[in-house]
């Protein structure tokens, strides 16, 4: 301990000093706080409050399994999914897999996914602190000077989909993400129809038009019932990470998380988007192949999601799951609006597994879907990450 006072009263604190008086930084942003007490990590932040209470302070200064103690929460690292968190929140995605620059890695992700990572960030209120690691002379390299001006090419066009917006309330949408500023809600297309035809559920207001928002083109809207819409898009396939539709609305949004399942799409039903039951869940970091619930270790914890449809038919229900070892395993039901669908399972630490579990027809309405544990070999049950519910084509 007294050498951690003394690094943080000769070091860090003076350090921090002349940062704050010489450059007055928005921003103070820290990392790796175990390598120091808690205490000491504490008396660095008072410093600052003390110095200039306007500087805004990151989550990871200061923290225990409790509480951060600093002005917004900043999440794992390199997260392709989102779980809830409450309050602002950033997350810290790596142009490839290093922080810092190396030569020998070359393993950089499409601007794609950090296009549609700031979508899907924002619509659940949170935001990406973008990394990229200069060469030794300052310089950036090439790959990520090539994914940093084609994000900045579709902000030109689309940053005001991203820019001062929120959640919108409304549920998770096959196609993309929806974000929200006053009366224009923003759909971001991942996913572009090829038959042209965009639903939107959960939209109980009404919409006085929508248009794209890179070009103004004005879309035909029409509403289906009280809380789903029909968006005809012109036909094709359309290269676009993401296609940002503005619709000028009138009413307010109630928020709900009852999704509409497309007769087209995959529905993907994430579980970081499940209703959890019970005590005791923990999510993984996010990262591919670990945006999955784990600690299931009670028959009375339970997962499920609320969907609907406007049409009788055929579903095929498609479980994504992995396990905590290679001892787990067990048995489980899905249940359909109470109905079972039981089934036996076998998860892999490390190893992503794909299991048909029911096929189903499901008539117009709203439907809960929930998956519950009945025996389990080992600490837990497995640690699903996706149900996936899929139209049978041709089949009623």
């Amino acid at each position: 301990m007294e050498r951690a006072r003394k690094y943080v009263d000769q070091k860090a604190i003076p350090q921090l000093a002349e940062l704050i008086h010489r450059y007055h930084p928005d921003i103070l942003w820290f990392d790796t706080p175990h390598k120091l007490p808690l205490s000491e990590n504490l008396r660095i932040l008072q410093f600052i409050r003390e110095t200039d209470p306007d500087i805004i302070v990151n989550g990871r200064l200061a923290r225990n399994e409790k509480q951060q103690f600093g002005d917004y929460n900043s999440t794992g690292d390199r997260a392709a999914f989102f779980f809830p968190e409450k309050g602002d929140w950033e997350s810290i995605p790596t142009t490839n897999e290093s922080y810092g620059y190396n030569e020998n890695d070359h393993s950089h992700k499409p601007a794609s996914h950090f296009i549609r990572l700031l979508a899907s960030a924002t619509a659940r209120g949170g935001n990406i602190l973008m990394n990229v690691g200069p060469k030794g002379n300052g310089a950036i390299d090439e790959p990520d000077l090539n994914i940093l001006r084609q994000m900045a090419q579709w902000m030109a066009l689309n940053g005001c989909s991203v820019h001062e917006v929120g959640p919108s309330g409304l549920p998770a949408q096959s196609w993309g993400e929806t974000t929200l500023r006053g009366d224009s809600l923003f759909l971001h297309v991942f996913q572009y129809p090829a038959d042209g035809k965009l639903f939107l559920s959960g939209m109980n207001a009404s919409i006085k038009e929508a248009s794209f928002l890179a070009s103004g083109e004005k879309i035909k809207t029409k509403r289906i019932n009280d809380s789903d819409w029909l968006l005809q898009l012109p036909q094709g396939e359309m290269k676009c990470a993401d296609t940002v539709i503005v619709v000028r609305k009138k009413g307010t949004i109630i928020p709900t998380d009852t999704r509409l399942l497309d007769e087209y799409l995959p529905n993907i039903l994430l579980a970081f988007d499940a209703r959890l039951c019970g005590e005791g869940w923990q999510h993984g970091d996010g990262k591919v192949a670990r945006n999955y619930l784990s600690n299931w270790t009670s028959e009375d914890m339970k997962i499920s999601w609320s969907v609907k449809n406007n049409k009788t038919a055929r579903f095929e229900m498609i479980l994504e799951y992995t396990g905590a070892s290679d001892k787990e395993n067990g048995s489980m039901q899905l249940l359909i609006d109470g109905k079972a669908c039981p089934f036996d399972y076998r998860a892999e630490v490390g190893k992503t597994t794909r299991q048909t579990i029911a096929t189903v027809c499901l008539k117009p309405g709203t439907h809960l879907i929930t998956l519950q544990g009945d025996r389990r070999e080992g600490r837990e049950y497995l640690r699903p990450m996706s149900l996936t519910i899929q139209k049978i084509a041709g089949r009623t």
